[in-house]
């Protein structure tokens, strides 16, 4: 995690601008996991120095070789996210408040509505 700090831009700015605001970043993180079989779940916490920051859990399953059934839960941000991925290709679910930075599409049919992301994923080992 980051045990040292780091000092990072607190938001958008003009390049320019003469006071930049920063923000200094310090956080440590534990984590556990318990394994049986197929099923893997697991749970990290999130501390910075205010205290508490989140706590989030998943759960991974293996169906059968080369796939894998997915969900994860943030508890304070109350976001969530299930996935399904065969060999090399993924595609999930992910309703996470607006908080990731993507561009954001209206499907034409309304449903999920830009929440469902898929793709190609390649394994360096």
């Amino acid at each position: 995690m980051n045990l040292a700090g780091t000092k990072l831009y607190a938001d958008a700015f003009v390049p320019g601008q003469p006071a930049i605001p920063m923000q200094n970043q310090r956080s440590l993180g534990a984590g556990l996991l318990y394994k049986w079989q197929r099923l893997n779940v697991g749970a990290d916490f999130l501390f910075t120095a205010n205290g508490f920051y989140d706590l989030s859990l998943g759960a991974n399953y293996v169906p059968f070789n080369n796939a894998l059934l997915s969900a994860g839960f943030a508890v304070k941000q109350l976001s969530y996210s299930f996935a399904f991925r065969v060999k090399y290709f993924r595609i999930a679910y992910i309703n996470d408040n607006s908080w990731l930075i993507n561009e954001k599409r209206k499907g034409k049919s309304g449903i999920l509505n830009g929440s469902i992301y898929g793709g190609f994923i390649f394994d360096f080992k």
